[in-house]
């Protein structure tokens, strides 16, 4: 069965790694390795992020550089909102990043932190998020 999708679009914060003591961002112990499978099951993989104004685009990717991430991704593949113009959810973003992929956006998927519920201030639950990106007909013309 042939693949079905193309692309695996990562969001950085909580769902590759978080940034520690020092502020400096770390990547999760399993992060290369599940990027790196992803790679050898022939997926493209590419960063769809909301870096607002404390972050430039060449800070993150510096960032994904010392970290060791940025080997495994496309070069198209760096979506922040700063390019796109608007922020994650807005569709606008996911379809930026599957233009810039070069793929239908059927053919994408994404893969995000998501704050679990009954958080308390000192107890935080995270639990991923897969999601294919929105068809076609959902976003805006």
């Amino acid at each position: 069965m042939p693949n079905q999708l193309d692309f695996v679009f990562f969001d950085i914060g909580g769902t590759l790694g978080d940034g520690n003591a020092a502020g400096k961002f770390v990547a999760f112990p399993s992060t290369a390795g599940l990027l790196q499978s992803m790679r050898e099951l022939a997926l493209r993989v590419g960063i769809i992020t909301t870096l607002g104004p404390q972050l430039s685009n060449a800070e993150a990717l510096d960032m994904l550089e010392q970290s060791g991430l940025s080997q495994f991704l496309d070069p198209q593949g760096f979506v922040p909102d700063h390019d796109a113009g608007v922020a994650k959810p807005n569709p606008e973003i996911y379809r930026l990043a599957a233009q810039r992929a070069g793929v239908e956006i059927s053919r994408c998927l994404v893969c995000r932190r998501k704050l679990g519920r009954g958080h308390r201030r000192h107890s935080r639950r995270h639990e991923s998020s897969v999601e294919t990106v929105p068809a076609r007909a959902d976003l805006p013309s």
